[in-house]
């Protein structure tokens, strides 16, 4: 029906989408997530964020936590993409135990 093709559509989109990584503060286990603060983050800056990481997985540093797409997802100054990856390790709590 109408609706499974406007989802697929929308699903087809993303996948096809510059994806910018948000880079892991520190190595450990995902203790929480500010799931408000996600959503915040995401409409400040019109974009779709992608959680490559939840509570309970183990992250290692420097690689990517998250993936934004959209808006200023291509834009890829580092004084901005540090800036958001400054922000985004605020909504995750990432402790060396679990």
């Amino acid at each position: 029906d109408a609706a499974d093709a406007e989802a697929a559509a929308a699903a087809a989109e993303l996948a096809a989408a510059h994806w910018r990584p948000l880079r892991a503060p520190a190595s450990g286990y995902v203790q929480r997530v500010d799931a408000d603060g996600l959503l915040a983050f995401a409409a400040e800056r019109g974009v779709v964020l992608r959680m490559l990481h939840g509570v309970g997985d183990f992250a290692v540093a420097g690689a990517p936590l998250a993936e934004v797409t959209g808006a200023d997802a291509r834009a890829d100054a580092r004084a901005d993409a540090r800036a958001d990856e400054r922000a985004l390790a605020r909504l995750y709590t990432i402790r060396p135990h679990r």
